[in-house]
């Protein structure tokens, strides 16, 4: 295993990894946009390039591939401005400046754009919040309450049932100790809402601006002017495949799988397509140069768009899901830890489905992540300067489909994250060592799966022994610290305890 390792080391470059990743970034990657198209086309001329044994597309919809049921809405947008007109005149957001800015599958304005008023709903996300207030024909200023859900409800209230013309709202989704609307008050979190009623549109304006909406609204009336230039369409998606064949068990595949798909810049979301071309080229070249055998079992690449793209491949090919050994899931896989105040997470693929994989990733990343030598050592590595976790599952991105497919399949990204979704997340905020280290982990682990023979097996048995003995050794000592606490609350002094 630490032969595989130290290949992978030497052949994945990170910086590769990112300029593919900071080329992605350049579009808005809605699904079945030109944005998503152009970075599937991008990715599957590397892939060609690479020599993969097949590349192709899975089409949805599409009765060829048996997707005809799987619809597909495309979203283009050229440009989008939001003004205040009354009492004063202010730029309060563009396109131009913050591609964050503008709701997917906003429909167009007229050229010369709506001028309308704006009523403060407070939260927005509750009928409570529209009692007493007229929206109808207005639009609606909503803080939201947090969640990205909660940008969806205030939508489908203002806009879809209370009959606004469109919605503003200085929402920022996901606020922790890093990413607060105080600490980050110019950030414009990307508005996703699964809105196809083509009945309104949504800007996402900043804290900072929020907070200058409603002082102007406590004097009197607002009005704002939106223009919209945007085309919503019925697209066609698809499912980017590329596949190293098997030499002796074809039918057992290791899947790499990431998403296309992503607001502009999203450079948090390229970064895992990034890294997913560059596992690519790192595998086909060590094979080429005959540094690692063909590999026994199937290694397959997935990309498409978030949720959509996965599930038109496994509607066309239904059988495939059951030839999986475990599929490694990418995300935001490269985030700069100090600028993003991230760290590299890998979740776990849930306990519940049985596997050696979560040990197996748990081991290897201990064993590459030792970059800085201590005092007075002058050859073995110890310290970690990458942070590198290991959590329990959460069904964020694709793995969760897998997973209620019961697929092994540990999902890899970078949080928390201080410019998540925001108009700041652009290529320079990934760090390119971030990345490398997360394709060294998934990339040896991978590997070894393909050619694991009877010795690998003893040596899995043997990384699960003992991270299992870890387990019950900590979850006893959790238990008898419990104990000692409790006894402590209750009598004062820790009484001994009776084994």
């Amino acid at each position: 295993m630490n032969y595989i390792q130290k290949l992978v080391k030497n052949e994945l470059e990170g910086h590769k990894a990112w300029q593919h990743a900071n080329y992605i970034s350049q579009f808005m990657r809605t699904p079945g946009s030109f944005g998503i198209h152009e970075t599937i086309h991008y990715s599957e001329k590397k892939l060609n390039e690479y020599g993969l044994d097949s590349v192709f597309t899975i089409k949805y919809p599409s009765e060829e591939h048996g997707t005809e049921e799987l619809k597909c809405f495309g979203w283009d947008v050229n440009d989008a401005i939001l003004d205040i007109v009354e009492p004063v005149q202010k730029r309060i957001t563009s396109y131009a400046e913050s591609p964050t800015c503008i709701q997917h599958w906003s429909i167009p304005t007229p050229p010369e754009g709506v001028v309308a008023e704006l009523v403060d709903v407070g939260p927005g996300v509750n009928e409570d919040d529209y009692q007493g207030k007229d929206v109808n024909g207005k639009i609606a200023l909503a803080s939201g309450d947090g969640h990205a859900e909660g940008n969806s409800q205030a939508y489908r209230l203002a806009v879809e049932k209370y009959g606004a013309i469109g919605l503003v709202t200085d929402n920022l989704i996901y606020p922790n100790s890093v990413r607060t609307r105080e600490n980050h008050p110019n950030a414009q979190t990307l508005l996703r809402v699964p809105s196809r009623e083509e009945t309104g549109w949504a800007f996402v304006i900043s804290h900072t601006h929020g907070t200058f909406l409603r002082s102007q609204l406590k004097k009197g009336p607002v009005k704002l002017k939106a223009f919209i230039d945007a085309v919503n369409y019925e697209a066609e998606g698809e499912e980017l495949v590329g596949v190293i064949e098997g030499s002796e068990k074809p039918e057992q595949e290791i899947w790499f799988v990431a998403h296309s798909s992503g607001t502009k810049p999203g450079a948090n979301c390229a970064g895992g397509v990034g890294l997913w071309i560059e596992n690519a080229r790192a595998i086909m070249t060590l094979i080429t140069q005959g540094k690692v055998p063909r590999p026994k079992r199937t290694i397959k690449f997935l990309l498409g768009a978030e949720g959509g793209g996965l599930t038109s491949y496994l509607t066309a090919r239904p059988d495939d899901v059951k030839k999986v050994v475990a599929a490694f899931v990418y995300c935001s896989v490269g985030n700069d830890q100090n600028e993003c105040g991230s760290s590299l997470i890998m979740y776990k693929s849930a306990e519940s489905i049985p596997s050696f994989i979560n040990d197996l990733c748990i081991d290897t990343i201990d064993k590459v992540s030792k970059d800085g030598l201590p005092p007075f050592k002058d050859e073995t590595k110890d310290i970690q300067l990458i942070r590198f976790n290991a959590v329990p599952y959460t069904p964020w991105s694709d793995n969760s489909r897998l997973m209620r497919l019961m697929v092994p399949s540990p999902l890899f990204m970078s949080w928390p994250a201080r410019h998540f979704h925001t108009q700041f997340m652009t290529s320079d905020k990934l760090d390119p060592a971030v990345l490398k280290r997360c394709g060294e982990v998934t990339t040896s682990v991978a590997l070894m799966l393909a050619n694991a023979g009877a010795n690998e097996a003893r040596f899995i048995a043997k990384v699960v022994e003992s991270k299992g003995k870890s387990r019950f050794m900590h979850v006893s000592t959790q238990a008898y610290s419990e104990i000692m606490d409790a006894l402590t609350t209750v009598s004062g002094t820790v009484a001994k305890i009776n084994h």
